[in-house]
Formats: C-alpha cells, structure tokens, sequence
C-alpha cells in the first residue's frame, strides 16, 4: 500500500495514525469513568447515563465533521477536536458529586472525540488507493487500538498508585501529544473547496439521500451494531469485574488490564498481521465468519472467573472485532462515490459512536436492575439478530447492484 502513495502522503498518513494513536489513547482512559463514578456515589444506572450522554454530540458533530472535512482544512478541524477532549478531561477534576457539570463535560468530551475522529477518517478515507481501503483503515484502527490499550492500562495504572486527579491529568497529557503530531501534518485543502451551505444545492446530494440509499443501508446497520457490541463491553466491563468480586463469583479481584489491553491488543496485533486478508478473502466473506464469534465471545464473557478466563476470552473478542471493523467500513466505502466519502465517512463514525456510547442508555439500567449476566445475553442476542438483519438486506442490494 505504501509503495503507491506520494512521499507527502506518506508523510501525512503515519502522522495522522500517530497521532490517532496518542487521541485514542487520551479517550481510552474513560473506559475506567466507572470507577470515578462510583466514587463519587453513582451505581449502573448513573454509569449508563453518565456514558450515553456522548450520544448527543455523535449523532450531531460526527456528521458535521465529515461534511466540514470535504469543504475546509482537515488539520485544523482535528486539532480542534482534540484540543475540547483533552481540557474537558481534565475539567473532571472539577467534579466532586453527580451534579449537572458531569454531564456537560460527557458531552464536550464526546464533542471533541467525535470532530476528530470523522475528519481524520475522512482524510484517510481520501489518501488511501481504494483497493487498498481495507488495508488502510485497518492500519488506521491498529493505531488506534495501541492507543486504547496504552491508555486503558496507563489509567487503572494511574488511578491504583496516584489516584483520579493524576488520572485526569494523564488523559490531558496524551491527547496534547496528539495536537503536536497533528500540527506537523501538511495537507492541502481540498482541491475543490466549496462554500460551506447549510442545506445543499440539487447537485450536492444531503446527508438524508446518502443515508437511505439501498447499497448503504446494510453497511450501516451493521457498523451501528458493531459499535453497540464492542462500546458495551468496554465500559462497563471495568464494573463487571468489580461485580463479580463482590459477589464473590471470583476468588479474587480481576484487574481491568487482564481484559482491555489485551482484547485491543489483539484487535491491533490481528489488523496489522493479517490486514490483507481481509481484501483478498473478501470482505463479506469475513464478516460472515467473524460476526457470529464475535456475538459468541460476549456470552462468554459470563463464564470469566479468573484472571486466566478473562485473558482467553478477551484475545478471541479481540480477534473477532479486529477483523470485522475494517471489513465493514471497506464495504461501505467501496460502495461510495468520491464526492461522497467525506459525508458516508461522517456517517460511519455518528452511526458506530452513537451506538458505543447510546447502547449504555439500555445496558446500564438493565445491568442495574437484572443483573449483568441478563444484560450480557441481551447485547449477544442483539448481535446475532443484527447480523441476520445484514444478511437478508444484502441478497437484496445484490441483486440490485
């Protein structure tokens, strides 16, 4: 893939991966929040809520920034992005009950999260060769994932040795490192800037008619439920484990880095080994495979009681995600004309945040109410049914294609 792409955009491309990379790594330590919310007196259902609330800014900037990234300076919208993540992380500092000022730092977090994360996948989605796609976002979530398990396992570092000031801190540092290694990139606005609009001309097509055209929609249920699955399990399996302490299901306490690192190290480890097998396999082809094991990896998660349980079982969920989520943007994005890579790539990123942080409206108060073994079979059930929802709508659009 390297070879075919201009020194430039080489340049830009592992600059960008870095510093998704570091990004990344400053929002993963918000996958131990749990903690902090529980400190601070909260229970499941305050986490559900807590966690949801970043829906708001998925479903409203996460399009806005694929759109704005087709029409003005993609560098500049990501350091932006980054720049509200990191001080509003460290703004929870602030915070010392369940007060309203919580919530408002979820959804600027979110905000922030969600403006980087569709521009710089746009961006990507616009150097990469498009036989290459594949590859190229996989190489992008290998960053990504390095970055969540570095991050993940700095924080629970952190919070057991320094305690949650320091942790906050710590999310700040690493998504300044980000800003950094952003700013050396040097991308040219787009070739055929625009005057940005609010509501398009007949010859630019909506986000509404992108949306609800047929070869999309499979794509797009799909990613949504892939987002739900792995966002559920990552932020609240810091509070299950807790839970299965108490409940004296396990022997001992099992640290959250015996699942989160090494379920995202795997998902890095398996992209960037076997990236290309996703291309030359087929992309439908490893989403037929990998999707059921993955919804099976999620039952399974209730059989962990030990730390050698959740090390298994968190290297096979790793593995399942790390195939799927680059085979399912590569089908979309195949799908997509250039003109509208920007606004579909807007819609990946508001589809799969807004299910990882959206599922926790659900999940939260049913781990809360019905246990989280109830809530484990729930969100494994609804992947099997999303997944034979993909199927069906794709003999469909195949024989329409």
């Amino acid at each position: 893939m390297f070879s075919k792409l201009i020194a430039n955009d080489k340049r830009n491309y592992v600059l960008l991966l870095i510093g998704a990379m570091f990004h990344f790594g400053s929002i993963s330590f918000m996958y131990l929040l749990p903690r902090f919310i529980k400190s601070i007196g909260g229970n499941e259902n305050h986490i559900g809520f807590i966690l949801g609330i970043s829906i708001i800014p998925a479903l409203l900037v996460s399009p806005l920034g694929g759109y704005l990234s087709d029409k003005m300076s993609g560098k500049k919208l990501a350091i932006i992005g980054s720049s509200i993540t990191i001080f509003s992380s460290l703004c929870f500092n602030l915070v010392s009950d369940l007060s309203p000022l919580i919530y408002i730092l979820r959804i600027l977090q979110g905000s922030g999260h969600a403006l980087f994360f569709a521009v710089v996948f746009s961006l990507l989605s616009h150097i990469v060769p498009e036989k290459n796609r594949a590859e190229g976002i996989a190489y992008f979530a290998v960053a990504a994932q390095i970055g969540n398990s570095l991050g993940s396992f700095l924080a629970e570092l952190i919070i057991n040795n320094f305690g949650f000031n320091f942790y906050f801190l710590g999310a700040f540092c690493m998504g300044l490192v980000a800003i950094n290694i952003v700013s050396l990139t040097r991308i040219a606005n787009p070739e055929h800037k625009q005057e940005i609009t609010i509501f398009p001309t007949v010859e630019e097509d909506s986000y509404t008619s992108v949306i609800f055209q047929k070869k999309y929609i499979s794509g797009f249920i799909m990613i949504f439920i892939l987002g739900g699955g792995f966002g559920t399990i990552m932020q609240f399996v810091t509070p299950y484990l807790d839970y299965l302490y108490k409940a004296a299901l396990s022997i001992k306490q099992i640290p959250t880095s015996f699942f989160i690192p090494p379920a995202l190290i795997t998902v890095a480890v398996s992209r960037l080994l076997l990236s290309k097998i996703t291309d030359r396999l087929g992309r439908n082809r490893i989403i037929f495979i990998f999707f059921p094991l993955f919804a099976a990896t999620i039952f399974l998660i209730t059989f962990v009681r030990s730390e050698l349980t959740a090390l298994l079982i968190a290297i096979m969920y790793g593995l399942a995600y790390g195939f799927l989520y680059p085979a399912l943007n590569a089908v979309i994005l195949s799908r997509a004309e250039v003109r509208h890579r920007g606004k579909v790539s807007g819609i990946l990123v508001m589809l799969y945040d807004t299910a990882f942080y959206g599922f926790a409206f659900i999940m939260g108060p049913l781990a809360f109410y019905r246990g989280y073994f109830n809530m484990l079979y729930t969100l494994a059930a609804m992947m099997l049914t999303g997944f034979l929802i993909y199927v069906f709508l794709e003999k469909i659009i195949k024989k329409n294609i």
